[in-house]
């Protein structure tokens, strides 16, 4: 029998009526016909990172910072070698001509 997958959305509603104690793992388990072994995880799971939603630098935007930041290193190497690549260009035709 395949595996069901669930969404995030479901998972946390999951997570948060746990993490209620308004119902018991059982009751919850048979709510939302899921083990009470993934019960536990993800109540787990939202109990030890759910600061983190209030964090202001969580998720894509932090991965999105450090992209930027090395996108930004690649742009100022780019710029850099082609100046380094100008400056010997005209330097090596002034060798050509015998200006040097």
């Amino acid at each position: 029998m395949p595996r069901k997958r669930h969404s995030a959305s479901f998972k946390f509603q999951v997570a948060l009526a746990a993490a209620k104690g308004e119902k018991t793992i059982a009751e919850i388990c048979q709510d939302f016909e899921v083990a009470p072994s993934l019960v536990h995880k993800w109540k787990k799971e939202l109990l030890e990172r759910g600061a983190d939603m209030f964090d202001e630098k969580r998720g894509p935007k932090v991965k999105m910072d450090e992209q930027d930041k090395k996108i930004q290193k690649l742009h100022e190497k780019v710029g850099q070698l082609s100046m380094e690549r100008d400056f010997l260009k005209k330097n090596w035709e002034k060798y050509q001509d015998g200006l040097v």
